[in-house]
C-alpha cells in the first residue's frame, strides 16, 4: 500500500489537488476559478517557478476573467464604444473590407474580425467581447513570459503574473478594444527595440491596432532614455497641454475644423463630452486609488532595477497626473500602466516587500470574490456584469 512518507509528499499531493481542481471550478463559477487559479500562483511559488505548470493555471485563469467580464450589459449606454465596433463586425460580416478604421491603416481589429467570421461565423456580443479579450490578455500574457519575466528571481515570477492578471483591465478589452489589442503589440515593440527586426515587426502591429502607438513609443522609449532635455521637453509639453485644456474647456469648438490641431481639439472635446454624460468604465479612476500608494512603495520597497525601468515608472506616472485635467486622456495615453501593465508596476513596487504584498493579493481575490458574486449590485449604468449569464452556473 502506498504511504505519505514525508511533510514533501504530502506538499506535493495537496498541490497536485489544488492545480487540476483549479480546471474543475472552471464548470461552476468563472469569477471563483478566476481568483482561485491566481491565488494558487501567489501560494506555492516554488512549484510554479515550473513554466508549464505556470502557464497551465494562467490560462485557466485568463479565460475565466475574460468570461467574467464578456458577461457585461451591452448596447444600453451612449457610451458603450462597442456599438462602433458591433457596426464594423456587421459589415465584415455581410462582406465589407477591413478599412473599418483610419481608411484600413488601424487594420487589427477588422482583420481579427474577419478570422473569428471565418472561423464561427456569426457570433453572439458575449462571445465577441470573449474572443476579443482573449486576444489582448494572451499577447499580453506572452509578453509577459518571453521579456517580462527575464530579470524576476525564480520564486517570484508567479507572484508576479497572479499581479499581473488580477489588475489587467478586462473590462476595458470590451470598451476601448483597438487600444487593448494593439497595447500588448507596443510592450513587445519597447522591449526589443527598433534595431531589431521583431521589434520593428510588432511596433507595425500596434499602429495597426491603434495610431496612436506610433507617437507613444517614442514618448515611452524617450522616458526609458537618458536624453533628460527630451524628457522634460515631453513633461512640459503635456503640463502645458493639461493648463491649456483647463483654460479653454468652454472653447474647444472654436479650434476644431482648423488644419492640424483641428483634429486634436475634436478629440479633447469628444473626451470631455462622454466624461461628462457617461459613467462608463475607464482606468482613470481605478488607477488613481494605486497611483500615490504604488509610488511610495516604489521608493522604499521597488525593485533595484535599471534606471530604464525606473525613469520610464516615474516619467509615466507624472506625465499621467499633470494630464488628468483633460477627462480620459490620461488613461488613454498611459494605458500601457494603467489598463493593461497595472499589475506589473504593482509587483515591483512591492518587490522588496514580496510577502507582504502576497498577503495582500490574497485578501483583494477574496473582497473581489465576494464583491463581483454574492454581494454585486448592479450600478445599471449600461456597463454591469453578468447580464449574458450568471455568476455561477449551480448551486449544490
Amino acid at each position: 500500500m502506498w504511504k505519505i512518507n514525508s511533510t514533501a509528499d504530502a506538499t506535493r499531493i495537496l498541490f497536485g489537488f489544488l492545480f487540476l481542481s483549479s480546471l474543475a471550478l472552471s464548470v461552476v463559477s468563472p469569477l471563483i476559478a478566476f481568483y482561485y487559479s491566481l491565488s494558487l500562483l501567489v501560494l506555492f511559488p516554488k512549484e510554479f517557478s515550473n513554466k508549464f505548470l505556470r502557464g497551465y493555471v494562467s490560462v485557466v485563469a485568463i479565460v475565466n476573467a475574460c468570461l467574467v467580464f464578456s458577461s457585461r450589459t451591452y448596447l444600453q449606454s451612449n457610451s458603450d464604444d462597442f456599438s462602433h465596433y458591433y457596426m464594423a463586425y456587421i459589415s465584415i460580416l455581410n462582406g465589407g473590407g477591413l478599412d473599418q478604421y483610419a481608411n484600413g491603416l488601424e487594420f487589427l481589429i477588422s482583420a481579427y474580425f474577419k478570422i473569428i467570421i471565418i472561423i464561427f461565423d456569426k457570433l453572439p456580443i458575449p462571445d465577441i467581447f470573449l474572443c476579443v479579450s482573449l486576444l489582448s490578455v494572451s499577447v499580453f500574457y506572452i509578453w509577459l513570459e518571453t521579456c517580462g519575466l527575464e530579470s524576476i528571481e525564480e520564486d517570484k515570477k508567479s507572484l508576479c503574473v497572479a499581479s499581473c492578471l488580477a489588475f489587467f483591465m478586462y473590462a476595458l478589452s470590451t470598451q476601448l478594444m483597438r487600444q487593448m489589442i494593439a497595447t500588448p503589440f507596443l510592450l513587445f515593440a519597447l522591449s526589443y527595440g527598433l534595431k531589431n527586426i521583431k521589434g520593428r515587426i510588432f511596433l507595425i502591429l500596434a499602429i495597426g491596432g491603434h495610431l496612436s502607438s506610433l507617437p507613444l513609443y517614442f514618448v515611452l522609449k524617450t522616458f526609458m532614455g537618458n536624453n533628460r532635455k527630451a524628457q522634460y521637453s515631453i513633461l512640459g509639453a503635456f503640463v502645458f497641454f493639461g493648463f491649456l485644456f483647463a483654460v479653454l474647456l468652454n472653447h474647444l469648438s472654436i479650434f476644431v475644423g482648423l488644419p492640424v490641431v483641428g483634429e486634436l481639439f475634436a478629440k479633447l472635446q469628444y473626451y470631455n463630452a462622454i466624461s461628462l454624460r457617461s459613467n462608463a468604465p475607464d482606468s482613470s479612476n481605478t488607477f488613481l486609488k494605486y497611483l500615490i500608494v504604488m509610488l511610495a512603495a516604489y521608493l522604499f520597497f521597488g525593485q533595484n532595477r535599471s534606471s530604464e525601468f525606473k525613469k520610464l515608472f516615474y516619467f509615466s506616472c507624472v506625465s499621467y497626473i499633470v494630464l488628468i485635467p483633460i477627462p480620459l486622456l490620461s488613461s488613454r495615453v498611459f494605458l500601457i500602466m494603467s489598463g493593461v501593465g497595472l499589475g506589473y508596476f504593482m509587483f515591483h513596487a512591492f518587490y522588496r516587500l514580496s510577502f507582504v504584498y502576497r498577503i495582500l493579493l490574497l485578501l483583494y481575490f477574496a473582497v473581489r470574490i465576494i464583491t463581483l458574486g454574492p454581494a454585486y449590485v448592479p450600478k445599471l449604468d449600461g456597463f454591469d456584469l453578468w447580464y449574458s449569464y450568471p455568476w455561477i452556473y449551480f448551486t449544490l
